[in-house]
């Protein structure tokens, strides 16, 4: 099954407490392949980077909730 998961400030960026439920949650189904869609708070976010994702993490999206709106 592909699932998915949106996430604001946390997954897969490496801080945070809803980066941990997430990490969680993609390492314990396993089984099923995930897209995330992850909306940063800022660039001083994104600027650290990701941390260790599981190898049925297909792509990441990243969308700014910051900045000057297109």
């Amino acid at each position: 099954m592909r699932v998915g998961l949106l996430t604001e400030g946390g997954y897969p960026y490496a801080t945070g407490d809803a980066r941990v439920w997430c990490d969680r949650l993609v390492r314990g189904l396993a089984q099923h392949e995930f897209e995330v869609y992850a909306l940063s708070r800022g660039p001083g976010q994104e600027a650290g980077g990701w941390g260790d994702l599981p190898r049925h993490v297909g792509p990441v999206r990243t969308a700014p909730l910051w900045g000057e709106p297109a």
